[in-house]
C-alpha cells in the first residue's frame, strides 16, 4: 500500500512503475478523486469552524419555531422479559 502523500508528490515516478509493471492504474483519476476529497474536507472544515463561532441567539431566525417541551412525550412500552 502507497501513502496518498507519496502519490502526490511523485506521480511521475509511480506512473514509470505502473508501466514496468504491465499494470492498469489510473494514476490520473486517482489524483483528481483524491484533489476533489481534499477540497470537499476544507470545506467541510470551514463550514464546521463558521458554525462554531456562530453564537446561537445571534444564528437563529427570527421566526424559526422554538423547540417542544418533553411533556407530551411518552416512553416507550415496557416489553415483557422472556423467562427461561
Amino acid at each position: 500500500m502507497i501513502d496518498i502523500k507519496y502519490i502526490r508528490a511523485n506521480p511521475e515516478i509511480l506512473r514509470q512503475a505502473i508501466i514496468n509493471k504491465n499494470e492498469k492504474a489510473d494514476l490520473d483519476s486517482l489524483l483528481a478523486v483524491d484533489e476533489a476529497r481534499r477540497k470537499l474536507q476544507f470545506d467541510f472544515d470551514t463550514l464546521k469552524a463558521e458554525q462554531k463561532l456562530c453564537i446561537p441567539s445571534d444564528c437563529r431566525q427570527k421566526n424559526a419555531p422554538k423547540k417542544m417541551p418533553l411533556k407530551n412525550w411518552q416512553r416507550w412500552p415496557v416489553w415483557p422479559s422472556r423467562s427461561s
